[in-house]
Parts: C-alpha cells; sequence; structure tokens
C-alpha cells in the first residue's frame, strides 16, 4: 500500500573503529549531497566515508578553499588534488593513513591550515615551506623524527602542534617564526631546545611535556607574551634565579613542573605575580615541600618570602659573630655550612668541633631556612649562640686534654729521671 518494502542493502564493510559503514543507497546519497552544498559554498566534508581514493568530481571544483577528509582511509595526498584544486585554504586529512606529505604540498600556494594529525607520517618535504600563508599546522600523533631544515621560512605560522611524535631534535630556525604564538612539542624526544627563543615575541603557550630535557631553555624568562609554559615528565633539575626576575613576572599564568627532578624555587620565583595555575607535585622538592605546594601560588610566594629573610638573617648573624660560612652550601641541604680549617685554634672558623658538632650545625641551619622550617622552633640566633658556647666547650675541652697529657709526660719524665 505504501511501495512495498525498501530495496535491500549491503554493509560495504566495518568501519575504522568497529562501527557500521553507512549502506550503498545512503552513502551515495551523502556523496551527492556534500558535492551539492560544496558547490554552492566551495567547503566540502567527506568524512567517515572509508574512502581509500578521492572522488573524481572533487577534481573539478577549482573553487574549493575548504576541505575536509577526516577519518577516511587514504595513504597520500594526491598530487592531482595539489595541482588541480590549488585554491584551498583548509586541508583535513585527521585520522587517516597518510605516511608522508608530498612535494606537491607547495602548489597549495593559499594554505592556511593543514591538519594531518592521527596519521603514519614520518617524512615531511622540505617544499612545506613554501607554504608561506600556513597559519596553523597540525602534526599530532605521527611518526615525525625531524621537521624540515628550512622551517623558519613558514613566516606566516601562528600555531604548530608537533606533540606525539619521535622529534628527536628542532632545526635551529624554529626560533625564527615571528608570528608563533602556539608552539605544541609534548610526548617526542627533545633533549634540548634550539637557543634563541627569546626571539619568539609573540609566544604565548608553551608545551614540551614529557621529553628528556634536562633544563630550561636558555632565555625563556625573556619571553614577553608567554602565558603558559609546560615542562612536566622531563628531567629538570634546577630553576635558575633569572626565570623570576625577567619579562614573565607580570604574563606567566600557568606553569607545570610536575614528575622532574626539582628539589627548590628560587626565591625569585615569589616575583611571578600573574602565576595562577602551578603544578609541582611528583618532585624531590623540598623548598617548597610538596604539601604546601598545593594549597596555591599565594602560600609559595609567602613561603618563599619568609625564607628568603631567615636565610639572609642567619647570613647576617653569623658574619656579625665573625663566623665564615660558606653561602652556596645554606641550600638546598645545608652541608658544611662552617668554614673548616687546618688550625684549630682559628676563631672564625670551625676550630675546635667535632665532625658531629658540624653535622648538628647544618641540621640546626637545615631546620631553620629549608623544607618544612615552619616546624621548627629554634631561632637563627639561638644556633649562632649554640656555636659560640660548643666552640668554647670544646676549647676548654682541648685544653684540659692537652694540659693533662703533658702532666702525664713531666711525672713519666721524673719517674724516668729518679730512676736514673
Amino acid at each position: 500500500r505504501r511501495g512495498g518494502r525498501p530495496p535491500e542493502v549491503e554493509t560495504v564493510s566495518l568501519g575504522i573503529l568497529s562501527e557500521v559503514v553507512v549502506p550503498q543507497p545512503r552513502y551515495m546519497t551523502t556523496l551527492k549531497n556534500a558535492f551539492k552544498h560544496a558547490w554552492k559554498t566551495n567547503e566540502l566534508r567527506l568524512q567517515w566515508l572509508q574512502l581509500q581514493d578521492l572522488p573524481q568530481e572533487i577534481y573539478e571544483m577549482k573553487d574549493l578553499v575548504d576541505l575536509g577528509l577526516m577519518c577516511n582511509l587514504l595513504t597520500a595526498i594526491p598530487v592531482t588534488l595539489c595541482r588541480k584544486v590549488n585554491h584551498l585554504t583548509s586541508l583535513n586529512m585527521y585520522n587517516n593513513k597518510l605516511t608522508h606529505i608530498p612535494d606537491a604540498i607547495s602548489s597549495l600556494k593559499l594554505l592556511e591550515v593543514l591538519n594531518v594529525e592521527r596519521n603514519h607520517i614520518s617524512q615531511i618535504s622540505g617544499r612545506i615551506c613554501f607554504l608561506n600563508k600556513l597559519r596553523v599546522l597540525r602534526l599530532t600523533g605521527n611518526r615525525v623524527k625531524e621537521l624540515p631544515a628550512k622551517f623558519h621560512k613558514l613566516k606566516a605560522l601562528e600555531e604548530l602542534y608537533a606533540d606525539v611524535n619521535f622529534i628527536i631534535k628542532l632545526p635551529a630556525g624554529i626560533v625564527d617564526l615571528p608570528r608563533l604564538k602556539l608552539l605544541i612539542l609534548m610526548k617526542n624526544k627533545l633533549k634540548k631546545f634550539p637557543p634563541g627563543i627569546e626571539k619568539l615575541k609573540r609566544l604565548k603557550i608553551l608545551n614540551l611535556n614529557q621529553n628528556l630535557l634536562s633544563k630550561f631553555p636558555d632565555g625563556i624568562d625573556s619571553l614577553p607574551a608567554l602565558k603558559e609554559l609546560s615542562l612536566s615528565h622531563n628531567a629538570v633539575k634546577t630553576m635558575d634565579i633569572t626565570f623570576g626576575m625577567g619579562a614573565l613576572t607580570t604574563t606567566l599564568e600557568k606553569l607545570w613542573l610536575y614528575g622532574n627532578k626539582l628539589v627548590e624555587l628560587p626565591h625569585t620565583f615569589r616575583f611571578l605575580t600573574a602565576l595562577k595555575d602551578i603544578r609541582i607535585e611528583h618532585n624531590p622538592m623540598r623548598s617548597p615541600p610538596p604539601e604546601l605546594s598545593l594549597l596555591g601560588t599565594d602560600r609559595i610566594r609567602e613561603y618563599l618570602e619568609d625564607r628568603i629573610r631567615r636565610t639572609d638573617e642567619i647570613k647576617k648573624i653569623l658574619t656579625l659573630q665573625q663566623l665564615r660560612f660558606t653561602p652556596a652550601n645554606l641550600t638546598p641541604v645545608s652541608e658544611k655550612v662552617l668554614v673548616r680549617s687546618s688550625s684549630q685554634a682559628a676563631a672564625t672558623t670551625a676550630g675546635y668541633l667535632t665532625e658531629e658538632d658540624l653535622a648538628f650545625v647544618d641540621t640546626m641551619v637545615d631546620h631553620s631556612i629549608n623544607a618544612n622550617y615552619y616546624d621548627y622552633d629554634t631561632t637563627n640566633q639561638e644556633i649562632v649562640d649554640w656555636i659560640i658556647e660548643k666552640k668554647e666547650f670544646r676549647r676548654h675541652e682541648f685544653q684540659k686534654n692537652l694540659l693533662n697529657r703533658f702532666l702525664i709526660w713531666v711525672e713519666w719524665g721524673t719517674m724516668e729521671t729518679a730512676e736514673g
């Protein structure tokens, strides 16, 4: 009565994620509707269609500006596409099976956005550097080991996503991209960042999480626009004192450093007044202590302010008492604070103090200025008073022992004379 049963259809195959692919009649309808829309708008979307080759009609669309081919089975960016459909400003081939970016990519002179994330790309033609209008390049989740040597020619590039790859070394020219605002290099094999990062004047977001870096990029404290810096899960051991004294003091809002080898934050860290989001968990951090770092940036600044005050105070008191010490040994762990001397009688050095005494001095100083110093009541003045009193006690003890030995020697000499 309504035209009978609908025609039988067969499923083409299972999709990339084991989903059921659109039956053939609807598949053809999808293509027809997509092209109909594209001829009007110059924008074409052909996603989740199991495409292994492009429909020939695409090559006739000379004025196409936006092409989306996401989640298909394409193994290459067709050379014919680059040469015939060369008015494209956006090409999205996310989640296909591409293995390389070909030389022909340079034919897309107007291209502004290129998305080839989640493919199998291991080779990128150097001719990509001729894309003078390219603003956004997405390479996430591929097999890239290196970027083209002339990457610095992409003068219009504003955003680079190259995370989850196998990049070992960055081209030196990556710091010569004047418009770069966002640089994502998470999950690679980088051991260092090229010198000259301070030239990236517009860089706002830098993500270097999960690499092999052992230090902060040189000059990073000079970036005037940087708002977010992520260096988590690397091997960074120290933060230079200049980090909190440069351009970042009023711009940096987010700093992620968890999973490194940091032991302390420099006292200048407290000058990062714009900082709101900080992550420093999973470090062998002593100052500030891990439990305190979870209380937020204001509490960390308060701690560092008090710590530098306490450190300056003990330096001043030791100097006033003419006790020689080694400032570099005060932090991050107080060790060998007092200067040793070969002359025990030297008043300004450790003098007669024993190794046990000196170790106790180090412990007291460490409890006064490092780690969770707020859990201990001993003041810096009490520490210095203890040193002075103990030195005097050890001096008398030494002299008493010396006198006793002398008397024993005299007595022995007298006995020898009497027997003679």
